[in-house]
């Protein structure tokens, strides 16, 4: 083989390597999202997958789903609100199902399809295809190359050992620059793939550094005595980690602050502009012309009582408010449900829920400069994928007792809320003592719907009446929302939040509260 010809074969074999690494990458990493919206009757259901194919099991792809009209909502077995989004990593070619109760108590069932790219038969066949060029290209290598015609002297006369030894370093030499050839030409293939085509958790994986992952948008951030908050990061969150617009820590003159505190139910299941505190510094500033109210947002989903105390101590006091609102429940009565040796034992839980403690374990991975490393390293499972979501600050189970299950109207029984109590006490305390009045309000919850089981009701309203009694006691305003709260289905998310009109039903009787009792002077 004349060395032209050869140079040719060598770089076409190079060109059929790329060309069947771009069809397996384009293969993965070019279908896009799937849909499915479904409607029915008054009830509407919406379930997307942003990957419609990926590698291999373990493969995570983004589920977000919006349901409305609906009793219940289930994802992956676990109770969930109306509309959010979750990263899962697959382990069968099918999204988690999204199961919905409607209203006439009927269940329904949705998921995606997702491919696993090796076991379909493409896979195999650039398989075998990358496994041929190889061996081709190695022989091709290893071929002596044609060399003009010299005559014979004493001068050029070489031994044979010293030609073999000579034709062994030009091969070595040879498969040494193949080799780097191709590893540059996959590190380059690689990061343009993942860049231009690749999804956010793509990028995380292979591109991004751990500067630039540090930045990304979490949604929550794990905080000293605290736990977590919500990332400033994320659209929606301002620079203090609360949820809605801009603020100062700083009050303006003039400015009657009220913070708004607790869990998932304070953070609304709606819009920024739909959650009761939205919704409450609007209608005391256009319905009652008080112009110089500020309600802040300051729950955040996930959080108990001893989340929203330490909040409270460490955090909202820095922001000079004069009133705060306190209404949550729901996740005390979640951390009831626990093994009593969990709740009140010799453990470092004390009454805080072990199924929902955060954690930090942020940035595994060594973040190579070189993406075909890294892509090697977590597919073969050398290192941690930054993407994985157990990377981050993420929720864990911490096992402790003796491991017993209980059902839960037995759990409640042997806890009490004593914690619920002694937290929304010192709440109190820590309120007088600094000068900031207190509204209590009693937690609701759709009774209407069959998820809240007569348990759960006799634990949620044995929680309201610790509320009840400290208002009183302590002669605090007071607002008994459970009986007042909106009914029906319409006004609902799920049983456990209210949607955007229920929200402003919910502002409204503040409001009104407020401006009655004369708590809120003047503009």
């Amino acid at each position: 083989m004349t060395r032209s010809l050869q140079t040719y074969a060598l770089y076409l074999h190079i060109l059929a390597f790329l060309i069947v690494l771009a069809i397996g990458a384009g293969a993965v990493l070019v279908p896009g999202a799937q849909t499915t919206n479904v409607q029915l009757n008054t009830s509407s259901i919406y379930l997307a997958v942003d990957r419609s194919v990926v590698f291999a099991p373990g493969a995570c792809v983004n589920v977000e789903w919006r349901v409305d009209g609906v009793r219940e909502v289930y994802f992956d077995n676990q109770p969930t609100i109306g509309q959010d989004a979750q990263q899962v990593c697959l382990q069968s070619e099918t999204t988690p199902a999204l199961r919905v109760v409607l209203v006439d108590g009927s269940v329904n069932e949705y998921t995606l399809p997702v491919q696993f790219f090796i076991h379909q038969p493409l896979a195999l066949f650039l398989l075998l295809a990358s496994i041929g060029i190889g061996i081709s290209l190695l022989a091709l290598l290893v071929l002596p190359r044609h060399r003009p015609h010299v005559r014979s002297t004493a001068l050029t006369t070489q031994p044979a050992a010293v030609g073999w030894f000579q034709r062994m370093l030009v091969t070595v030499g040879a498969v040494t620059l193949g080799v780097i050839g191709t590893a540059l030409s996959l590190e380059l293939a690689l990061r343009f793939i993942f860049t231009n085509f690749g999804t956010e958790s793509d990028r995380i994986s292979y591109i991004y550094t751990r500067e630039e992952v540090n930045e990304l948008n979490r949604s929550a951030v794990v905080l000293p005595f605290i736990g977590y908050t919500l990332n400033p990061a994320v659209d929606g969150y301002n620079a203090f980690g609360l949820r809605g617009p801009e603020i100062t820590p700083e009050k303006p003159a003039g400015t009657f602050r009220i913070i708004a505190l607790g869990d998932s139910s304070t953070f609304g299941a709606t819009e920024d502009t739909d959650t009761y505190p939205a919704w409450l510094q609007r209608i005391l500033r256009e319905d009652y012309g008080l112009t110089n109210v500020e309600v802040i947002n300051a729950g955040v989903q996930g959080y108990t009582t001893w989340h929203t105390l330490s909040n409270f101590e460490f955090r909202m006091l820095e922001l000079d408010p004069d009133l705060i609102i306190f209404y949550q429940s729901v996740i005390d009565i979640s951390g009831r449900a626990a093994n009593p040796d969990c709740y009140r034992g010799a453990n470092l839980l004390r009454g805080l829920d072990p199924r929902n403690v955060m954690v930090s374990t942020y940035n595994q991975g060594t973040f190579s400069i070189s993406t075909l490393y890294r892509f090697l390293t977590i597919k073969l499972g050398l290192e941690r994928d930054p993407a994985d979501p157990s990377s981050s600050a993420s929720e864990t189970y911490i096992t402790c007792g003796d491991e017993q299950t209980y059902a839960d109207a037995e759990a409640y029984a042997l806890n009490p809320p004593v914690y619920y109590e002694r937290n929304l006490r010192s709440l109190i305390g820590i309120a007088q003592i600094q000068g900031v009045d207190l509204l209590l309000s009693t937690w609701a919850y759709d009774r209407a719907d069959p998820k809240a089981v007569p348990e759960w009701r006799a634990a949620a309203d044995e929680q309201n009446a610790i509320v009840t009694r400290l208002a009183d006691e302590y002669d605090l305003p007071y607002i008994d929302f459970a009986t007042v709260a909106p009914e029906g289905i319409t006004l609902w998310v799920d049983h456990l939040h209210l949607n955007g009109e229920g929200s402003r039903l919910q502002a409204e009787a503040y409001a009104a509260y407020l401006v009655e009792q004369g708590i809120i002077p003047a503009s």
